[in-house]
């Protein structure tokens, strides 16, 4: 199993399904991904696993109601 598909399984997390190429998904649409590009982009990563940590915590560290506002955003066109 495909190791990304695998811990969604163990965290039961939901999984909507889209097309690939859906332009109501695209990172400049979307302003979850810049905002986390930009932390990020100020901190130097050894590894994988670091990145992988720190993108982690930075969500963690967003309130829920900033992603009820992007995906109301999304969904907004």
């Amino acid at each position: 199993m495909i190791p990304i598909r695998s811990g969604l399984l163990k965290t039961k997390t939901i999984v909507l399904l889209h097309s690939p190429y859906s332009p109501h998904l695209t990172t400049s649409e979307f302003r979850l991904f810049p905002k986390l590009s930009r932390h990020l982009q100020s901190h130097r990563f050894l590894s994988a696993d670091e990145v992988k940590r720190a993108s982690q915590s930075e969500l963690k560290v967003m309130a829920k109601n900033r992603f009820q506002k992007y995906f109301d955003y999304l969904y907004r066109g």
